[in-house]
């Protein structure tokens, strides 16, 4: 009834389920705790769930091919180039308050 109420003619109770135990694996919830949840007897059964959930770096990697499809990629890296660019106002200055730092080897720092 639910179903039909969503307007969703081609969708069963059992869709629903692995629906939630695809996105339930894949943000990390560990299989035996999926496997209870669903009444599953064996990690067998709950096994051919997670062969359906997408690994955990596909989001990323989806998003990394998004960005370079449309040019995000290239403004961002434009935008960090010309941040780098960017220099401090004025000489970087040690307090002279600082104690004096004695390497080997070479000159008195501080």
């Amino acid at each position: 009834k639910a179903v039909r109420r969503l307007g969703w003619p081609h969708t069963v109770v059992h869709d629903l389920r692995r629906t939630f135990a695809v996105h339930a694996l894949k943000n990390g919830v560990p299989l035996p705790r999926v496997q209870k949840t669903l009444g599953h007897r064996s990690a067998a059964m709950t096994i051919r769930y997670s062969q359906h959930a997408p690994e955990p770096h596909a989001d990323d990697d989806a998003a990394k091919i998004e960005a370079s499809m449309t040019g995000a990629a290239d403004r961002e890296a434009q935008a960090v180039r010309e941040l780098l660019k960017i220099e401090p106002q004025g000489p970087t200055r040690v307090p002279t308050n600082s104690p004096t730092v004695h390497l080997r080897g070479s000159e008195s720092v501080g």
